[in-house]
């Protein structure tokens, strides 16, 4: 039996603390306004509301972003401590890990779409494999006209005004909604992998600028 504790502070709507069991949670707690003096009491009183020792825990999973700066750095600062001082893994999954979690597409080259205040966040796939991030402030005329031409698939979260202009310009998309089950079973699924990450060099997935993770190829050059 594994037990994982799942940390998410990138969106002051999202930000929750969860217990699960496997694939399956046993119980969370919503935490709008964490911080970094209250975090560590939300987990102690949710841990033993369900009467888990710490030390039990198999591995805990943290949201890495993007999202919301000091979320984020409170987050993934507190998943490390816990992870050092326990001796446990640590596993991090990105906002775009967990919205593609489970889903298909028929087009190799996918583009994921997330939103925290007032920035965009885009993530494009091609065959699986992660190509670039960007951040723009809004769907503008040029984007579309490169969405029009390029024809990616489209994930976009469902609850973005975004998902209007998309369909003002008959652009084909996927919506889906970013919650604690999908983050929960990509968590678990990377931990039975061993998709580890070292509490040493992880840091939260801030995007301001353009920052290439592969060369990018001629089919998605659409930003």
């Amino acid at each position: 039996m594994s037990l994982i504790l799942n940390i998410q502070t990138f969106d002051r709507e999202h930000n929750c603390i969860i217990i699960s069991k496997e694939n399956d949670i046993i119980d969370k707690f919503d935490c709008y306004e964490a911080n970094s003096e209250n975090i560590h009491n939300i987990i102690a009183t949710l841990l033993k509301k369900n009467n888990i020792n710490i030390k039990s825990l198999s591995a805990i999973g943290i949201c890495i972003g993007p999202g919301s700066f000091t979320g984020l750095r409170i987050g993934v600062s507190s998943a490390k401590g816990l992870c050092y001082g326990l001796g446990i893994p640590i596993i991090a999954v990105s906002v775009f890990e967990a919205m593609i979690w489970d889903e298909n597409f028929e087009s190799p080259n996918v583009l994921i779409i997330s939103k925290s205040a007032k920035d965009i966040y885009i993530a494009i796939y091609n065959r699986n494999k992660l190509i670039e991030y960007k951040n723009l402030r809004e769907f503008d005329s040029n984007f579309i006209e490169k969405l029009r031409k390029n024809k990616p698939a489209i994930l976009i979260e469902r609850k973005l005004d975004e998902i209007k202009k998309l369909k003002e310009n008959n652009i084909p998309f996927k919506s889906t909604k970013t919650d604690e089950n999908k983050m929960t079973k990509c968590v678990y699924n990377m931990f039975e992998k061993g998709e580890f990450s070292s509490i040493y060099t992880l840091s939260p997935l801030y995007i301001r600028d353009f920052k290439p993770t592969l060369k990018k190829n001629n089919l998605m050059n659409i930003l």
